[in-house]
This record gives structure tokens, C-alpha cells and sequence, in this order.
């Protein structure tokens, strides 16, 4: 980079780091300036990428690659210029291709450079991306590993494995669970063997992060690897590799958790996660059934808790009875409780009787009601959602965060909140609560406003739709 390109660099800078990119395009071709209508200049677009011609993007993607591992860029337009790339490959296979060719046509690769390299892989999914994981995953610098084993995430590639699994067996702490969720993206016989494998690694914690996904998965193949846990010193790890088994159709798992829930020796957070596990998953048995029943007056308030959500979740009518009458008590907390039970139990009959009661709520109920509700997903709760996000307040700022969970399913509401809205911050925070659900529906519902000449809003719709373009380039 020669003197006069580095001074304008600093020039831009200094004046918007939105408009840093632009130093990068080939300013010889100004009819890239026109490759919208005319309409937008590309320099001020957030979404330039998209429209912009093979060429320049080329060039572009050379001159961004460069400064991956530049000093000469600020550490705040490090991340920036690595979205840039990732964009690019994202939306051009041209650059994709072209981006792996340039790496893998290296003789030797530092630490940095490859570092940068894995960062990207991590964050775009490309088939001429496959071959990059393995060039980090035995790198001896722990940052090289724990970005290859992100990009091995990202791309699933089954290539990865043999190094995936020498990691499995050798590495510990956040690293391993960057491995374990690289497996399990893989998916498929030999990664989830390999998850299977790893049982024999004596640490708890690794223990749990491995069962997770072969129950999740109900991997069969895995049941003699996992019976031998049973007998395992840690009751969570028991706990856990019971549910597994459970969900692979053995009976053992699931007299193993009700025995985990009687016994009272055991911490009271496992007795707990247990119930929840059998109130979610099993609660159509009338063993689990009674079992529930049973656990209404335990001494420990999170194992009760979880009764009296699965029990109102199957519309036990006494259990409802009692959290109706405790929504009337004058004790904050059995109110607060009951709030809690009946906004999570997913239910739209609950939240029609809990919204009479919403602008009466204090902050810490509503709080609690919109927390629920999220685990509960019950769509009922969404107009009422709405409703309250139209307040010029702190309940109003907490409704408009409450959206997220419900996914896809609140995108016709906050659509037509948005149309509905004059005020401008609410709008503004409207439109970022349809950013916040990392979706293609959530990205067409943004790409579908039309701002006009209204540019803070043309602003925020196509920086939201920049992340979400980010987000989704993983998939």
C-alpha cells in the first residue's frame, strides 16, 4: 500500500468508519458508483456487495484479504473488513473460489494469517471452503484451533473428522466444546461415533458436553457406551446419560430419573433437571404422571416447580385451579410464581386470562410474564406482546425485547408494528426486533419495507439486513 493510499485510509476514517471500504474499490471505474440506478451511491450502502459487478468484487476481495493481517488497519475495522470478505464469498462464488485457491496455493501459512483465514471459514458455509479446517485444527497455537474448529462448524465436512477426533481425545475446556459442536454439525455415523468414543475421557464436563448430542440425536449405536455411565461419580453426568438412554427407548434411563428425582441425597439442581426432562418428554405416562404429583410438595422449590409447570402444561385442572387462585395473592412472590408457571406452560387459554392483568403488573411481573412466555411460545401471547411495546417505557422496552423467542412467528406482528408506528425510536427499535430473529423469513420481512427518502430508516433496514446476511451465510 503506497503512501497516498494509506493517507486517504486515515482521511476516511477519520470521517465515517461506515464508508472505510471505499478506499478499496478501483476509484478508476466511476461507473461503479452507478451499479444501483444511480439512485445510491454503493460507498454509502451497506449492502453494496450485492449488487456490485464480478470485477469490482474481485478486486475488492484482493484488497481486503491483504489487510486481514495488516497492521496498518485500526483493531476496530478488523472485524468490518472480515465481514466484508465473508460477504463477498457469501454472495459471489467467484470470490469464494477464488479466496480458497489463494489459500490453499500457499507453501506455509503464519499463525495470523491462518488465524484470519479460519475466522472466515467460520463465517461463510461454501463448498470451496470444505478443505480449509483441517490447515488449523493441529495447529499448535490454541486461536488457530478454536477458529478451525468454528470453521469446521460452519462446514461440516465430513474431511474434518480425523483431526476433529485427535482433538476430542486431547484438548479440554471452551476448545473441546468448539470440537464437540463440530461433530455434531457433521452429523452422521462416524461423528457421532466419534462423540461416542469420547465417553471414555474421564472428565465430567466433557462427559456432559458429549451426551447432550448423542440424546439429542437418540444415536442407538451409542447405548454401550453410554450404560457404563450409569455408574459414572458425578450424578449430573448419571442424570444425563439416563435421559439419553431414555430417548434410545431404554427402559433403564427412565427408572433411572425417577429414582433421581426421589432421591433427596442428590443436589437439588439435578433432582430439578431431571423433572424437567420427565415433565417435557414423558408426561403422557402415567408413572410420570404420578411422580409429578407426588413431587407438588418437595422441600426443594425448583424440583416443585417443575412439577406443577408439567402437570399445568398437561391441564392437571387443580394444579391450574391453584396457580389462579395464587395470581390474587398478596404475596409477590406466589404471585410472581404463578405468573411464571402459566406463561411458560404454553398454553393460549393462560395467557387470555394472565392479559386482563398485564397493565397492572409491575415491571418485575411483566418481566417474569414475558420471560415465560418465550419458554412457553404460546402465539396467544403475541398480540398482547404488541400491545404493550407501543409504551413510551420500561415495560414498553421490555415488550419490544420479547419477540425473539417466538421466531418466525412474530414477524407478521412486528411488520405491522412497524407500518403502524410514528414515533421514531419505536419504529427504529421495531425494525431491530425483526433484526434480532436470525431468519430468511425475518431477512425478506426487512427487505420488504420501503423507506423511500426516509434515510435513518433505509439506514437501519439494510444494516440489519447486512447482519442477517451475515448470519445466515453460516447455513
Amino acid at each position: 500500500m503506497d503512501l497516498k493510499t494509506v493517507v486517504l485510509y486515515l482521511v476516511v476514517i477519520a470521517g465515517s468508519g461506515l464508508i472505510a471500504y471505499a478506499i478499496f474499490h478501483d476509484r478508476k471505474d466511476e461507473s461503479a458508483r452507478e451499479d444501483q440506478g444511480g439512485l445510491i451511491d454503493r460507498v454509502e450502502d451497506p449492502l453494496w456487495y450485492r449488487h456490485a459487478d464480478e470485477e469490482t468484487c474481485l478486486t475488492a476481495l484482493a484488497r481486503r484479504s491483504r489487510l486481514l493481517t495488516s497492521t496498518a488497519i485500526p483493531p476496530e475495522q478488523a472485524g468490518p473488513t472480515k465481514d466484508d470478505v465473508a460477504l463477498l464469498c457469501a454472495f459471489h462464488e467467484s470470490c469464494a473460489r477464488a479466496f480458497a485457491d489463494h489459500v490453499l496455493a500457499q507453501a506455509r501459512l503464519g499463525a495470523v494469517e491462518l488465524s484470519a483465514i479460519m475466522e472466515i471459514a467460520a463465517r461463510v458455509r461454501s463448498p470451496h471452503f470444505a478443505a480449509l479446517p483441517p490447515l488449523g485444527l493441529d495447529s499448535p497455537v490454541w486461536e488457530v484451533r478454536y477458529n478451525a474448529a468454528d470453521a469446521a462448524i460452519t462446514q461440516g465436512d465430513p474431511r474434518a473428522i480425523p483431526m476433529l477426533a485427535q482433538s476430542l481425545m486431547e484438548q479440554s475446556g471452551i476448545e473441546i466444546l468448539r470440537v464437540i459442536d463440530a461433530l455434531t454439525r457433521i452429523g452422521g455415523d462416524e461423528a457421532y461415533g466419534t462423540l461416542a468414543y469420547g465417553l471414555q475421557r474421564e472428565d465430567p464436563d466433557i462427559r456432559k458436553a458429549l451426551i447432550v448430542p448423542l440424546a439429542r440425536a437418540a444415536y442407538r449405536p451409542a447405548i454401550p457406551d453410554l450404560r457404563p455411565v450409569l455408574e459414572d461419580g458425578s450424578p449430573e453426568v448419571r442424570m444425563l446419560a439416563a435421559w439419553a438412554l431414555m430417548r434410545m427407548g431404554q427402559t433403564e434411563g427412565r427408572g433411572l430419573l425417577i429414582a433421581t428425582c426421589r432421591d433427596h441425597d442428590l443436589p437439588g439442581p439435578v433432582r430439578a433437571q431431571a423433572a424437567n426432562i420427565l415433565g417435557s418428554e414423558m408426561i403422557e405416562r402415567p408413572e410420570v404422571v404420578a411422580l409429578m404429583r407426588e413431587l407438588l410438595g418437595d422441600d426443594e422449590v425448583a424440583v416443585a416447580f417443575e412439577a406443577r409447570l408439567a402437570l399445568a402444561t398437561s391441564g392437571e385442572e387443580a394444579v391450574l385451579a391453584g396457580l389462579h387462585a395464587d395470581l390474587d395473592s398478596d404475596y409477590a412472590d406466589r404471585r410472581r410464581l404463578a405468573i411464571g408457571i402459566l406463561a411458560s406452560c404454553g398454553r393460549n387459554e393462560e395467557i387470555d386470562r394472565l392479559a386482563p392483568r398485564l397493565p397492572q403488573m409491575t415491571i418485575e411481573e411483566f418481566a417474569v410474564f414475558l420471560n415465560a412466555a418465550g419458554r412457553g411460545l404460546a402465539t396467544g401471547a403475541l398480540e398482547y406482546i404488541v400491545e404493550q411495546a407501543r409504551r413510551k417505557d420500561r415495560v414498553g422496552q421490555l415488550a419490544m425485547a420479547a419477540f425473539r423467542p417466538f421466531g418466525d412467528a412474530a414477524l407478521p406482528h412486528l411488520r405491522d408494528l412497524v407500518l403502524s408506528l410514528d414515533d421514531r425510536i419505536l419504529k427504529l427499535d421495531a425494525l431491530g426486533a425483526i433484526g434480532s430473529i436470525e431468519s430468511a423469513a425475518a431477512r425478506a420481512t426487512l427487505e420488504g419495507f420501503d423507506f423511500g427518502s426516509e434515510r435513518e430508516y433505509w439506514r437501519m433496514q439494510r444494516t440489519l439486513i447486512r447482519r442477517l446476511d451475515l448470519a445466515l451465510a453460516k447455513y
